[in-house]
């Protein structure tokens, strides 16, 4: 999907009435970073993880400006919208953490 200038690759896995779980990877990591702890979660909980700016097949359509954390959070939001996403535990270490707050 692409949010004016990023083109997130992202997975989103729905059980229907389950709370969603949106899991940021950190620094040097992927949307695969999470897979361990969604199979566990998996029958209780549906899913968002994506590729970060930089990381995995992500793509920034815009300048270096693009990568700083601000624009990235706005874009994540704006995903969130798109996808009509109003409510999720929000999970994030390192870098995701960081874009989580």
């Amino acid at each position: 999907m692409s949010i004016k200038k990023y083109k997130f690759n992202y997975y989103l896995k729905v059980n229907i009435n389950k709370p969603l779980i949106f899991l940021l990877h950190g620094f040097m990591g992927n949307i695969n970073e999470f897979d361990e702890a969604i199979k566990l979660l998996g029958e209780d909980f549906s899913s968002l993880t994506l590729d970060l700016p930089g990381h995995g097949k992500t793509q920034v359509l815009g300048g270096d400006q693009y990568y700083k954390i601000e624009l990235t959070a706005q874009a994540i939001i704006n995903l969130l919208d798109e996808l009509k996403i109003d409510k999720c535990h929000l999970i994030g270490y390192s870098m995701g953490g960081r874009l989580a707050l």
